[in-house]
């Protein structure tokens, strides 16, 4: 994995921890925020491993979409 994904991963890594913290604490709308950028991260990180780098969530979305739901 490259530099760049492999900050994304720990970079979503981090988020769920306080996405879990959060929730763990009755925080369920902080909680949500978090797991929204866990997974921001995370996608971005399998996307980077594969070249592929997105500069907004929109994007990030439509390739999801696109390419892994469709």
């Amino acid at each position: 994995m490259n530099p760049s994904a492999l900050d994304h991963w720990d970079r979503a890594h981090q988020a769920l921890r306080s996405a879990e913290l959060l929730a763990a604490a009755g925080d369920h709308d902080g909680a949500a925020s978090r797991a929204y950028y866990a997974a921001f991260h995370a996608l971005s990180a399998l996307f980077e491993s594969e070249g592929r780098t997105f500069t907004k969530h929109t994007h990030i979305e439509a390739a999801l979409h696109r390419d892994l739901i469709r």
